[in-house]
């Protein structure tokens, strides 16, 4: 539904920057403070959409 749309692309996002990290880790063997960026950009990624639908 069009109220619920910006939920939906903030978790859209969330999970592609989980996944980036995810990729980045196993494969590109990432550590340390670019994992911390992705994680906590895909945790307020996440916030922000569920919280954002909770206000609205």
């Amino acid at each position: 539904t069009p109220e619920n749309l910006h939920k939906a692309i903030f978790s859209f996002f969330a999970w592609i920057s989980f996944g980036i990290a995810c990729f980045g880790h196993w494969r590109l063997g990432w550590r340390g403070k670019r994992m911390i960026i992705y994680a906590i950009s895909g945790i307020i990624l996440l916030t922000i959409g569920y919280f954002g639908s909770r206000l609205i």
